[in-house]
């Protein structure tokens, strides 16, 4: 359910109201004994409340939204051992939890040639209850202090876009861009973590006047940030100790490159 309040030709007021659910079913990748055991559906209620806005003849937009979601039987996967030790992975309901924040979003052409975007987010989220163990090594107690995995607090990116005419050989774009993202655990139990970084990247692209193709200079990760895309936690028998083993994907570093594009009519 959704109602929107134009305050104008170029602004608006908006609000909205959804439920919905994911169902429920059997995790078929557990072992013989927990393949038949059932998990119920997960169900969801989220409130929006934002604006979207344009100013100075479209040359600017703004919009921001507040959101509050909450959800109930949160399905996610559990890890343990069986009473034979082998270990088991087993989709259930765990836990009740809120997700709540801010995000907007400005664009603003400065002039026929610059171009300045900016976006920024603000995630609060966190377990209202965990009524099911993610891990049985730890209590019902411990794990209402875990946080919500892959749900970083602090979002934020800006870029930089300008056009430098170069009469009639072309024309010159170039752009600059910078990104965060806050540190955020990996799984639910808290055990890997991804740490914040700071992203960089440049764009030089020269395209001739009525050409079908075009030349870029690029550079990405300019600040040589080790960026982690996944981690899998091993089991201590591989790795022993108070903090256990990760296998992780690292991102790619620091580099530069030349890109020639030809538009085929």
């Amino acid at each position: 359910v959704g109602v929107q309040w134009r305050l104008n030709e170029d602004s608006q007021l908006y609000a909205s109201y959804t439920k919905g659910f994911r169902s429920g079913g059997y995790d078929l990748r557990a072992v013989e004994k927990y393949a038949g055991v059932a998990y119920d559906e997960e169900e969801q209620t989220s409130y929006e409340l934002g604006v979207k806005s344009t100013f100075k003849d479209g040359t600017v937009r703004f919009n921001g939204a507040l959101f509050y979601n909450e959800i109930e039987n949160l399905q996610r996967t559990r890890f343990f051992n069986d009473d034979t030790g082998t270990p088991v992975q087993l989709t259930a309901n765990v836990a009740d939890a809120v997700i709540s924040g801010a995000e907007m979003d400005l664009t603003a052409l400065l002039s026929d040639s610059f171009l300045l975007t900016f976006s920024a987010g603000y995630l609060d989220a966190r377990y209202d209850e965990v009524f099911n163990s993610f891990d049985p090594v730890l209590s019902l107690a411990e794990q209402g202090d875990l946080e919500i995995a892959r749900a970083p607090e602090f979002t934020f990116s800006t870029a930089l876009n300008y056009d430098l005419p170069l009469g009639g050989f072309g024309v010159l774009s170039s752009r600059a861009a910078y990104s965060y993202r806050d540190s955020t655990f990996y799984d639910d139990r808290n055990n890997g973590k991804f740490p914040a970084y700071n992203m960089v990247d440049m764009n030089f692209t020269y395209e001739p006047n009525n050409g079908p193709w075009s030349v870029s200079l690029y550079g990405k990760n300019l600040l040589d940030e080790a960026v982690l895309g996944v981690l899998v936690s091993l089991p201590s028998v591989f790795y022993p100790g108070p903090d256990g083993g990760y296998l992780g994907g690292l991102g790619k570093g620091r580099r530069w490159g030349v890109e020639f594009t030809y538009n085929f009519e």
